[in-house]
């Protein structure tokens, strides 16, 4: 799950610099908004324990921010 902090940045940065020259996709800012927002439910479901609820759910935002990167022309994550 660590690893979806450093993708958000990522994309992020990737957003901030598709803004700067006009050219983000239509709904890239919403979706990024929305993965973020998305990040709280695996971080709440581990801190009460529930392990396997958090795993679905970071899955689900890993997802996402794959599909974002796609949209964004970056790179799949390592």
């Amino acid at each position: 799950m660590a690893r979806c902090p450093r993708a958000v940045e990522e994309i992020t940065t990737k957003v901030a610099a598709l803004t700067k020259t006009h050219k983000l996709p239509a709904g890239a800012g919403d979706q990024l908004d929305a993965a973020k927002q998305m990040w709280t439910d695996p971080s709440s479901a581990f801190s009460s324990g529930t392990l396997s609820d958090a795993m679905a759910k970071a899955n689900e935002v890993k997802d996402k921010l794959g599909a974002l990167r796609t949209m964004l022309g970056m790179k799949p994550a390592a």
